[in-house]
């Protein structure tokens, strides 16, 4: 008798998750990364619809975007992060999509812009953002590198950043 209540409870708290409206912070977040994923959707389909400045400054945008994006995912929200909205479905979806995000987008850098995304170090090395870094890892890396932020730094003129 006991398995057959510890399954309903189970059953019962799976369908409350169901039934439970999806956090504010998490469908803003999710808005964000759709926005995201589909912006670059759009260039690799259909590319910059000329090279001039202004064109070019979208992706720049978009790599500030995808940023502030992973700031997010890092912390557990944007407004007041938590702990707990890290365990949500959606929000765990986000993190996994995060990299790929991250790899399609530094492809347009380079195609685009000459550009590498990260965090550049004395030594002139890139270090591209991981959500895997911890905290403290984090403000190490920052501390170390050049401007302490991560800046989109032109392939062919090392110290030159593009923003």
């Amino acid at each position: 008798m006991q398995i057959m209540d510890f399954l309903k409870n189970i059953l019962s708290g799976v369908q409350t998750m169901k039934n439970t409206v999806l956090p504010q912070e998490i469908q803003n977040m999710q808005k964000l990364h759709d926005n995201i994923k589909n912006q670059i959707e759009e260039i690799e389909r259909s590319g910059l619809a000329n090279q001039t400045a202004q064109a070019k400054m979208r992706i720049g945008t978009l790599r500030a975007t995808l940023y502030s994006h992973y700031k997010h995912l890092r912390q557990g929200g944007e407004i007041a992060p938590r702990e707990a909205y890290k365990m949500h479905p959606l929000f765990i979806q986000m993190a996994r999509e995060y990299p790929s995000l991250q790899e399609r987008l530094s492809k347009i850098e380079k195609f685009y812009l000459g550009c590498t995304f990260g965090y550049q170090m004395p030594d002139g090395s890139i270090q591209p953002p991981e959500l895997e870094w911890n905290d403290e890892g984090l403000k190490k890396i920052e501390a170390q590198a050049v401007h302490h932020t991560a800046r989109l730094w032109y392939n062919d003129n090392k110290g030159q950043y593009f923003c």
